[in-house]
């Protein structure tokens, strides 16, 4: 968060983000947003693949989406990690919701977006998200880590995403409010990872919206 720098302590962990395995809807580039479907067979693959990567990491919690997708992509990386590890569900880590745009192509949502003359990453279709409620659920999740981390004392957390393109992680990194040169890595393709270390100051620490301007 933003006030780090004020805070008289601050607590570093790790937090390793994994996006789930591929879908048959992302081969067919069909929007899912916050539609319930499997990984495929590939999917599959690259989830056990994820596993073997991580199967010699300590994690002291495990998050993961609580749409299929994500929830299989973790369960693979359980079976293959040396240490036995509880996945905890959270609907914080769904994939943004795009409403009436849900199960038709991605070409439909390029064309409503240029109809409306807004910029396809940003345009909200009617019943969807919009960037600023998937930063706040990203604010969300991250604020209850930082609670985990100084009660629980957690050092290595994984998130297993549903997510598309680094959203919940651009999200995550809003929150924080850090300014890093070059910006941490985002998970972007089916079967990502990434691990980058945190500063989670006090549960005390004000929210960004009540931090004073540098």
């Amino acid at each position: 968060p933003s006030c780090v720098n004020m805070a008289c302590e601050v607590c570093r962990f790790t937090l390793t983000l994994v996006r789930h395995g591929e879908t048959e809807e992302n081969r067919a580039r069909i929007i899912q947003g916050q539609k319930d479907v499997p990984i495929s067979p590939h999917g599959q693959w690259q989830a056990e693949l994820l596993g073997k990567r991580l199967s010699s990491e300590l994690f002291t919690h495990v998050y993961s989406s609580d749409l299929k997708r994500a929830m299989q992509t973790a369960d693979a990386i359980r079976s293959k990690n040396s240490f036995h590890f509880d996945i905890v569900k959270d609907p914080d880590l769904r994939e943004r919701g795009f409403g009436s745009m849900e199960g038709q192509h991605l070409s439909v949502l390029v064309s409503a977006a240029r109809s409306a003359r807004q910029p396809v990453h940003s345009f909200s279709p009617p019943g969807g998200e919009t960037l600023d409620q998937l930063a706040a659920r990203a604010w969300h999740f991250f604020n209850r880590l930082c609670e985990t981390i100084w009660r629980e004392q957690a050092l290595h957390l994984m998130a297993a995403s549903s997510s598309t393109g680094g959203q919940i992680e651009t999200g995550i990194q809003q929150a924080e409010a850090i300014h890093t040169t070059p910006p941490p890595p985002l998970v972007e393709g089916n079967g990502d990872v990434c691990s980058s270390l945190h500063p989670s100051p006090p549960p005390s620490s004000p929210s960004p919206s009540k931090c004073p301007p540098d």
